[in-house]
């Protein structure tokens, strides 16, 4: 017959009031937590969850609300978020959003949003999509927490968490490289014009040249616009073809991949030719024993800060309190490879 809580009760000798505090996560005292937790070992004893979120109306389980998972950026994240979550006694609901057109992706994270309201999970973690934030509306209606990942929405300042990347001094950082190794002529790839993370990392790179007084018509912006990876490789392709660029830098790992493909199908050689350096230590070359310089970011720290965020909230929420929330800025670093070279 399986454990209940009297025989916790009667093995430790303290009360049923104290015993189910504990056991609905209430804070008990040192030496009464782990006589209990000694307890339930030594009874195999297993907390019943549907019963105890019918009655504290908790499930126990946070949505994660992610693009595709179609790079190694949101994977790591993912995984030390779901461990850290798990350390915290926390289960995890993990939604992605396929890839399409930026119009039908953005509707079904809205979609989404009311998938995991349904499903009563009890915080939200959010590499958003719809930067107005106009999909987290029913959350914050419910004052249900919401972190976010990668990107801020200025409109909810204050009413939300967040952990990002200092976009713009990853972007410095990367064309600076650039510079001191005596480029001028820097083709920079972003994402989306609409995307948050974008902005920033174009902002630094922008800023970076102007500094050093290089203007534009020395370098070049392109913007993906998130249709096809193959069509953006021939616009990048035109563009070196009429640019010639002696460098370029391309601010995530997919873009990475496209600004290797086409130089490749220019017989364009790294860095003999043209000097790159990428996001996510995507690009490496293979076979050729070439590494790309790139720009890295401190993804087990972001999916650790997350998920540290959404326990603390939760943890104030089942207590009737409320924690400000708070934004976490996490800093990038180079990688230095073999694919920058002096001119």
């Amino acid at each position: 017959m399986a454990a209940t809580i009297k025989d916790i009760a009667k093995q430790t000798g303290l009360g049923l009031a104290t015993i189910s505090k504990y056991l609905n996560g209430g804070n008990v005292r040192p030496a009464n937590k782990a006589a209990i937790e000694e307890a339930m070992r030594a009874l195999d004893y297993r907390v019943n969850e549907t019963a105890r979120s019918l009655k504290t109306r908790r499930t126990g389980y946070i949505g994660l609300l992610f693009p595709a998972l179609n790079n190694r950026f949101m994977m790591d994240i993912i995984n030390e978020m779901q461990y850290e979550l798990r350390c915290h006694g926390l289960g995890s609901a993990l939604c992605c959003i396929p890839s399409g057109s930026p119009e039908a992706r953005r509707r079904l994270e809205v979609e989404s949003v009311d998938f995991l309201l349904q499903k009563g999970v009890d915080g939200v973690i959010n590499m958003p999509l719809n930067e107005d934030g106009s999909h987290l509306a029913p959350l914050l209606e419910q004052h249900i927490p919401i972190t976010l990942i990668d990107k801020q929405i200025p409109d909810l300042a204050g009413k939300v968490s967040a952990v990002i990347v200092d976009n713009i001094s990853a972007a410095r950082m990367a064309t600076d490289e650039l510079i001191n190794a005596g480029h001028h002529r820097i083709l920079g790839l972003f994402l989306e014009k609409q995307n948050y993370t974008a902005r920033r990392r174009c902002e630094g790179f922008c800023d970076a040249l102007k500094e050093r007084n290089i203007f534009a018509e020395e370098y070049r912006v392109l913007y993906h616009d998130m249709t096809s990876d193959e069509l953006f490789q021939r616009e990048v392709e035109a563009t070196i073809r009429d640019m010639k660029p002696t460098a370029v830098f391309a601010t995530t790992s997919s873009l990475t991949r496209v600004a290797v493909k086409a130089l490749d199908a220019l017989q364009l050689k790294i860095p003999n030719d043209v000097s790159v350096i990428g996001f996510d230590g995507a690009g490496v070359s293979e076979g050729g024993g070439l590494s790309l310089h790139s720009v890295m970011q401190p993804t087990r720290e972001i999916g650790r800060q997350a998920a540290n965020m959404m326990a603390l909230q939760i943890n104030a929420v089942s207590h009737g309190k409320m924690i400000q929330p708070r934004v976490c800025t996490l800093s990038p670093w180079l990688a230095v490879g073999s694919s920058v070279q002096d001119i």
